[in-house]
């Protein structure tokens, strides 16, 4: 009797019904599944005709869909227009597409392995007698071994090819005159972390204040003077980072900026400001809670658009994991993700990630007042083992400032002053490089920078 192929038509309608409700879930199942995922080849093309029109910000409705489809084609016995709105009516809860994709997955995998089952069974049916029985296995694990190969299996490489790739790399960029790599524009902090390169997972961590997100937004504005690069600021508003930017570059304090209290001359200034940023190949995404898939896919996204050749995420705790397992596990996948992520776009990626809440509570007596390490840092140690480059930043004024003592602060007021505009870059990790090391750099509070002139500590201003 013959048997029908491993399929499930309803797992094909609910995942298209859910990408049609919620269309940023594509990004979280297109990792998963394809158009030749799909036993119902109508529902292959309706997943690349939603996977085209998303990926190019259009929204993928039923409305909208059906002016690429035959609107009087038939699919499952009624019109496309009808076939649409139905799986838009059924749609199930969005939290259950990675679920369908998977299942839509195994599916199509079990039948390319009966079809490679098949086609070496009618092999050893029909071979001709110069072809042995141990040829025709041989074909056919062969065959299935490459079917079912992981991602991993499927990216080995001699270590030959490897080296003439990174040899291949240097030598261009040794005939253009060029170095591998980002530079941050920072010399304290390239040297201790070396130049951005793709494929990376760079960590910089610190407490609030500290200086981290300015860092971060520096080097991204350094590096976009040149080349696109995505700031996905999911901490602070997108329209908070301009105004950052502008008061950086006009001189005025933000708050005055956003209250518009400025006078005839301010508002020029300001204008001059925004002025210099015309050229600036700096992309901001402000979303709040994405998820890797969604980051994912506006970076590819922006690749195949205009170019990418550096993501920032702002920061760590707020993306948003599918999985239903603990804070711990759902941030160990995210960073999993976050480096295959950086492979697969070829790019750095600047994660920012937050120290645990207690740091410095401690510290009440400002003489406790201490650089942070690994220990410090929320789930430190996965961080630590999944990044390339693990960073601190310290900055001892602003954690001194907030602990004046009452009495005896001639000794605090000296501390405070050696502390003044300056800040500290700690190496945790470097993977391939020196591990650890510390650069002193000077911090401009009124640009919210850090440069490398570090500024001269003058004890005579103490009052």
């Amino acid at each position: 009797m013959a048997r029908s192929l491993p399929q499930n038509l309803d797992a094909e309608r609910a995942l298209l019904g859910i990408i049609m409700d919620r269309n940023d879930m594509l990004f979280e199942v297109s990792a998963t599944v394809s158009k030749v995922d799909f036993f119902e080849p109508q529902h292959g093309e309706i997943f690349t005709l939603m996977r085209d029109m998303i990926e190019t910000n259009k929204e993928a409705k039923p409305g909208t869909l059906i002016h690429d489809l035959a609107q009087d084609a038939d699919i499952g016995g009624i019109t496309a227009s009808e076939y649409l709105r139905m799986m838009l009516r059924d749609a199930p809860p969005a939290a259950m597409a990675t679920t369908f994709a998977r299942t839509i997955r195994d599916l199509a995998m079990r039948r390319r392995f009966i079809d490679v089952a098949y086609k070496h069974l009618d092999e050893a049916f029909n071979a001709p007698a110069t072809i042995g029985a141990q040829e025709i296995e041989s074909r056919y694990h062969a065959a299935a071994s490459a079917l079912f190969s992981t991602a991993q299996e499927a990216g080995m490489k001699p270590l030959s090819d490897l080296s003439a790739a990174v040899v291949k790399r240097t030598q261009e960029a040794y005939r253009k005159d060029k170095r591998l790599g980002l530079s941050s524009g920072l010399k304290a902090f390239d040297d201790l972390a070396g130049p951005l390169l793709g494929g990376r997972l760079y960590c910089l961590s610190g407490a609030s204040g500290a200086g981290k997100t300015a860092l971060a937004y520096q080097i991204a504005r350094h590096v976009a003077k040149e080349a696109p690069v995505l700031f996905q600021s999911i901490e602070m508003d997108g329209e908070e980072l301009a105004t950052r930017d502008l008061s950086a570059l006009s001189q005025l304090p933000g708050e005055r900026i956003e209250r518009a209290d400025l006078n005839e001359a301010e508002v020029f200034a300001l204008m001059e400001a925004q002025a210099q940023q015309t050229g600036l190949q700096l992309y901001v995404d402000s979303a709040k809670r994405p998820t890797v898939g969604s980051i994912r896919g506006k970076a590819m996204r922006l690749k195949r658009m205009k170019g990418l050749d550096l993501l920032v995420i702002d920061h760590l705790r707020y993306i948003k994991s599918p999985s239903r397992v603990d804070l711990f596990e759902q941030q160990t996948e995210i960073l999993q993700d976050l480096n295959a992520l950086a492979d697969d776009l070829d790019v750095p990626v600047l994660l920012l990630v937050q120290l645990k809440a207690g740091y410095g509570s401690e510290a009440t007596d400002w003489k406790k007042v201490r650089q942070p390490n690994v220990g410090d840092i929320f789930n430190g140690a996965v961080i630590e083992q999944e990044s390339d480059v693990l960073m601190l930043v310290h900055r001892a004024e602003y954690m001194l400032a907030r602990r004046k003592p009452t009495e005896n602060i001639g000794d605090w007021e000296a501390a405070l002053q050696k502390a003044k505009n300056r800040a500290e870059l700690l190496l945790n990790k470097r993977r391939g490089g020196v591990g650890q090391g510390q650069r002193t750099v000077g911090w401009i509070p009124e640009e919210q920078r850090m440069t490398d002139e570090i500024p001269r500590v003058d004890f005579f201003q103490i009052s």
